[in-house]
């Protein structure tokens, strides 16, 4: 994990005790009869994610992907994350720790939305302002991207949500190539011994594939349309 992700995983460790302690103290609550807070539903919390989170790479191990804060004055994602946490806040006595809490429901909602969010081959446009691209790109998203995001290891890390695991981005193998094969529909060789034996020519395409895929998940969470319902 690079300097700047770890810092970014301990540092939202700090989110627990925001949630816990001082978070309904930070807002100012509606007044009665006021227009009410935001609903607590999975709809609702999908749509501030795609708001104020987005993709980013994080380039240990085999590489993956993790959600960061849009604000650039936000580089912890604190205040995204507490924003998040006070949509739907425990009810007050609970003994759980709520960053961890609202980091599992998060990573839910995601490979919910991942799984059964609509998005068509193509080609998309990508800005910097919006999706943190390079500038304006142009980035094609085929039927084998989209096998390959439908089939991403998401989950979390401590308090942070992580869209593709590093280690394992596809599935349970380390050795992930075998992951990428299976979510491809594509054979699995083996030798004499029971181990995969992928062609050179295989490898490099897998590994472009996965290079490609951060571009392919944020063209994902800017254009994708949700399922009726989330988990």
């Amino acid at each position: 994990m690079t300097t700047r992700t770890y810092g970014w995983v301990v540092a939202i460790a700090a989110l627990g005790l925001l949630l816990a302690y001082g978070c309904q103290y930070m807002v100012v609550r509606p007044a009665r009869g006021s227009a009410s807070a935001p609903e607590c539903s999975a709809v609702s919390l999908l749509s501030a994610m795609r708001e104020r989170l987005r993709p980013e790479a994080d380039f240990s191990e085999s590489g993956g992907i993790y959600l960061d804060s849009v604000d650039p004055e936000d580089p912890e994602a604190l205040i995204a994350y507490a924003a998040l946490g006070r949509i739907c806040q425990e009810p007050a006595g609970r003994r759980t720790d709520e960053g961890q809490a609202l980091a599992r429901r998060l990573a839910r909602i995601a490979s919910s939305f991942i799984v059964g969010g609509r998005l068509e081959p193509g080609r998309y446009v990508l800005t910097a302002a919006t999706d943190g691209s390079r500038g304006d790109e142009v980035v094609a998203v085929s039927p084998e991207h989209l096998a390959l995001l439908r089939s991403m290891n998401t989950r979390t890390l401590g308090r942070a949500v992580m869209l593709m695991d590093s280690k394992r981005p596809y599935g349970d193998m380390h050795y992930f190539y075998i992951d990428m094969a299976r979510a491809l529909g594509e054979p699995v060789p083996l030798d004499a011994n029971g181990n995969a034996t992928f062609a050179p020519g295989v490898i490099a395409r897998y590994d472009e594939l996965h290079g490609q895929m951060l571009d392919v998940v944020r063209v994902f969470w800017r254009f994708a349309e949700p399922a009726q319902s989330t988990s």
